[in-house]
């Protein structure tokens, strides 16, 4: 009896503790004289009411953990011809929520799923210095009301099914199947120093939407604008991103992991990484290497035909792409100092011969990582990116219809910043600044090559990451 009042009681405890979040319920304290011998009737049926009102898993065989982080910053620019500061999500790590779960039916097997949206306003890749450069790159006749998709005003929303896959898991390892990561997905972004929510090789998720400017005005023929992303093709760091495939990692053998994945229009990768301890350093790294095989008989803006692959990270149809991609990194742990390393590799299977058709990239990262404040450790970086792009695929340069091919284009950035963790809120709050430069081989359609150096692009980003 005492047993299963002292269980009731703590259910109708927890409960009514969410009733008083959701409803702002409000319960009178018990005393001797409320405790009859209906007591325990009234708490069952006080349960009931409550469970009503509180959100619960719909099975209770399986677990059920919610997470995510909300991450919001201001980003301050300067293109030379103007400035501004824009609230925006930091795409670096952008605001998300998700849901995962597992349950082992039998001893030796579990099954999960994970469902993880991606959910933000303005983000950083998506705004832009020009609030209508979307209608300079619209087809002729469009509404420009409607072509303006990324205007500088902050109003922007988007949402993106980032996982939807379910997955069995052995001691011979965990097969996916779904919507979710590929394998080579975060490998050039093996990092120790503390500072990812700001700083990756992920080079243009400041910047990519920004127009380009030429000796103080915006590069465009009068019909289309070229941006930051379009001379950083691929998204800058050739870590890839999630597919609908099915993936198999294998268990962690002396801190050694192997992760193989096939998915549609016939992608396929594999990746391996590696995380241990050397004396008082940590050491983490991984390599991966994928291809994207389907192939199509292309013309491009130029009227050359040739063989093209599918579709790759960019979104753009016909840009086949094989890439050879990893990291490093390396902390010393008594000291705090950290050292990053990423670089890749793409060739493109869509480029007209006679094109370069080959994209590489290194980026390093230096850093400090010491307690400096009880709130936690506070980590500073330097960091160094460097890109040399060939042409960028023939369905990326018409989509300029008839405005601009790129033959080859160089973007590099250097930026320093400091992130400051607090654990206990598990919160991290930032601040970084970054120099853009470029430069490219442009051939306007029936023109010859012209090489284009733009204007420096300086931004600051400062803000704050709260998980839960």
């Amino acid at each position: 009896m005492i047993g299963g009042l002292k269980k009731t009681a703590s259910r109708a405890a927890m409960l009514a503790a969410a009733g008083v979040l959701l409803g702002g319920l409000h319960l009178a304290p018990a005393n001797a004289a409320d405790l009859g011998g209906d007591c325990c009737a009234d708490l069952e049926e006080r349960i009931a009411e409550l469970e009503v009102t509180t959100a619960r898993k719909g099975t209770r065989k399986t677990t059920l953990t919610v997470y995510g982080f909300v991450n919001r910053a201001l980003l301050y620019w300067d293109d030379g011809i103007q400035s501004d500061v824009y609230s925006v999500d930091n795409d670096n790590a952008s605001t998300r929520f998700g849901f995962k779960g597992k349950v082992s039916p039998i001893a030796g097997l579990e099954i999960g799923y994970l469902i993880e949206v991606d959910w933000n306003s303005a983000a950083s890749n998506e705004v832009s210095n020009i609030s209508n450069w979307r209608a300079f790159n619209a087809p002729a006749g469009a509404d420009p009301v409607l072509a303006n998709g990324n205007a500088d005003d902050g109003v922007i929303f988007g949402a993106d099914m980032r996982h939807a896959a379910v997955y069995l898991k052995t001691a011979r390892g965990k097969v996916t199947l779904g919507h979710t990561s590929q394998p080579m997905s975060g490998i050039t972004e093996i990092d120790l120093s503390g500072t990812k929510v700001v700083a990756t090789a992920r080079g243009i998720r400041w910047n990519q939407n920004f127009v380009l400017a030429v000796n103080g005005a915006y590069y465009s023929n009068g019909n289309h604008a070229l941006t930051w992303g379009n001379i950083s093709p691929l998204r800058g760091h050739l870590g890839g991103t999630r597919r609908d495939l099915i993936r198999y990692d294998s268990p962690t053998i002396a801190g050694f992991t192997l992760s193989a994945a096939w998915g549609e229009d016939d992608f396929w990768g594999v990746a391996g990484r590696w995380a241990g301890s050397l004396g008082d350093f940590n050491i983490a790294a991984g390599l991966g290497y994928r291809e994207h095989n389907g192939r199509q008989t292309v013309v491009d803006a130029l009227g050359a035909a040739y063989t093209a692959g599918d579709s790759e990270d960019n979104g753009n149809t016909g840009t086949g792409v094989d890439i050879l991609a990893g990291s490093a990194a390396v902390l010393h742990v008594p000291t705090g100092l950290n050292l990053h390393f990423a670089a890749g590799q793409a060739v493109h299977a869509n480029v007209t011969p006679g094109r370069d058709d080959t994209t590489t990239f290194w980026y390093i990262k230096g850093g400090l990582k010491a307690k400096h404040f009880a709130m936690g450790p506070t980590a500073l970086y330097a960091e160094y990116y460097d890109s040399e792009n060939g042409a960028a695929g023939a369905t990326a340069n018409a989509a300029f219809n008839g405005g601009f091919l790129i033959d080859n284009s160089d973007v590099d950035f250097w930026g320093l910043g400091v992130v400051q963790h607090i654990p206990s809120a598990a919160t991290e709050i930032y601040l970084g600044y970054r120099k853009f430069t470029g430069s490219a081989t442009i051939t306007p359609i029936g023109g010859a090559p012209v090489n284009v150096g733009f204007d420096d692009l300086d931004m600051v980003m400062g803000g704050m990451r709260v998980k839960f």
